[in-house]
């Protein structure tokens, strides 16, 4: 089975609520074998965008948006690695909402 292809995007971190990098560190330990991460090998199943807050102010113009995926704070990492876990990914249809 092919490995689900993840790039990470982040926001330009003028006023994080939390350590986004971290996040991220924590995002790759618990999908650990089941996708890689930025290896830039064609287009990427899912793009993570990592905004450090709820404002989510960060542009995503030049991003396919039907592979978006916005993080605005650790809970939403959550339901998308539920998701990716699971092969569900109803789980984080609320963190593909771009309108």
């Amino acid at each position: 089975m092919e490995k689900i292809r993840i790039d990470i995007h982040y926001c330009g971190g003028c006023n994080p609520d939390y350590d986004r990098t971290s996040l991220v560190t924590e995002i790759k330990q618990a999908l650990y074998g089941h996708c890689t991460f930025d290896d830039g090998v064609g287009p990427a199943d899912w793009i993570l965008m990592i905004h450090g807050c709820p404002t989510a102010c960060a542009s995503m113009e030049n991003l396919p948006l039907d592979r978006c995926v916005t993080i605005r704070r650790p809970a939403d990492a959550s339901l998308f690695v539920e998701g990716i876990r699971t092969d569900d990914t109803a789980r984080f249809k609320s963190l593909r909402d771009h309108t």
